[in-house]
């Protein structure tokens, strides 16, 4: 191997199709000569699932001793992502995931410098997108995943200046000091990238892969939710229930087919938009003019049409009939087959018993 990939993110530009997309495509693209190492969550990307990724463990690993993410027995997965390099075959890797955002600094050195001793470039893939659209996108994955019960713009009012990697330029700089700036491929979430297959298309680009004979047949992964749909989660979020059932609902929301990935969300109030434009324009601007060499950061405005409601007053009996009507259908589909695989375990214990029970055949004694 002589480049390896690390895909950083960011959060809320698809990553989790990304990995899914490169996970069930893993045979073709190797023929490339591109290996999207077997690791960390990749079954979870194989199966169509909601995942942190190829590079969720390694990225652990990196992060701060006091982050709850961590995991405390960070050699083995270390040795587990090392040992993979040193089986690829491919002049290429790839490691995805978005928890390498958030690692710290002298570990994304040494983790560099480990594999330059080894003749490997590492370098940096990430996506950023417009700041209204990534704070709503982010809000739905809260109320989706973390029982928020905030409004909309309470919430991006006191997230949009916590994440430091929404300062889009200072962040290419940060990167700039750890990767080299020639290996750095940051992207734009926007316009045609979020579109259908687009963000697939887009990478493969960007890294020089050939698309032909690839699959690009990928299921919808962490969609998000109708505001209507968020509304009623938001009632439901007071009794703080499992992400298990955050994921019935996102099911739900996939065979609705209400929200589609890529669509935009119009769910924060101008006057907030604003504030945040306004928050991070000189970022926008420098990091337009020093990486993407143009005046403008992405080619789409901020959103300035009418806000979608999300409450209680825009929900109808029928809105709520559908999203709970949709759950109970899909814990039935669930009942009937845990029912199918209790009574395919219960033949598999008579079989067992019937074989232990069983006398054994007595063998004659040879004569001789």
């Amino acid at each position: 191997m002589k480049e390896l990939v690390l895909h950083l993110g960011m959060p809320k530009t698809g990553s989790s199709a990304l990995q899914v997309f490169l996970a069930r495509n893993q045979a073709a693209l190797l023929e490339r000569g591109v290996d999207y190492l077997p690791i960390g969550e990749f079954a979870l990307g194989v199966n169509g699932r909601i995942s942190a990724g190829n590079g969720a463990y390694l990225a652990r690993t990196l992060l701060a001793p006091e982050s709850p993410a961590r995991i405390p027995d960070p050699e083995r997965h270390r040795a587990e992502f090392h040992a993979a390099v040193a089986r690829s075959s491919a002049p290429v890797g790839v490691v995805s995931s978005e928890l390498f955002i958030d690692a710290r600094r002298d570990a994304l050195e040494t983790l560099i410098g480990t594999l330059a001793q080894r003749g490997i470039t590492v370098k940096a893939l990430y996506y950023i997108r417009r700041h209204d659209q990534f704070l709503a996108s982010a809000y739905m994955q809260q109320v989706k995943r973390h029982a928020c019960t905030d409004s909309p713009e309470t919430y991006a009012r006191l997230a949009y200046r916590q994440h430091p990697f929404l300062k889009y330029h200072s962040f290419y700089r940060y990167l700039s000091e750890i990767f080299g700036s020639a290996s750095i491929l940051c992207r734009t979430y926007e316009g045609p990238v979020m579109q259908g297959d687009g963000l697939f298309r887009d990478a493969l680009a960007t890294l020089g892969i050939a698309a032909d004979g690839l699959a690009f047949e990928v299921p919808d992964v962490n969609t998000s939710l109708t505001p209507k749909e968020v509304a009623i989660m938001l009632l439901v979020n007071r009794y703080r229930p499992r992400m298990q059932f955050s994921d019935i609902v996102v099911e739900n929301a996939i065979g609705t087919g209400a929200m589609r990935a890529g669509m935009e969300h119009h769910i924060l109030p101008q006057r907030l938009i604003a504030e945040v434009e306004d928050y991070f324009r000189d970022e926008n601007r420098a990091m337009a003019r020093e990486y993407f060499k143009r005046e403008e950061l992405f080619g789409t405005p901020p959103y300035t049409g009418a806000i979608e409601s999300i409450g209680t007053p825009s929900l109808s009996f029928e809105d709520v009939i559908g999203f709970f009507g949709g759950l109970m259908v899909r814990y039935d589909q669930r009942l009937v087959d845990l029912d199918q695989r209790i009574v395919e375990m219960g033949k598999v214990i008579r079989a067992l018993r019937a074989e232990i029970r069983a006398p054994e055949p007595v063998q004659s004694e040879r004569v001789s």
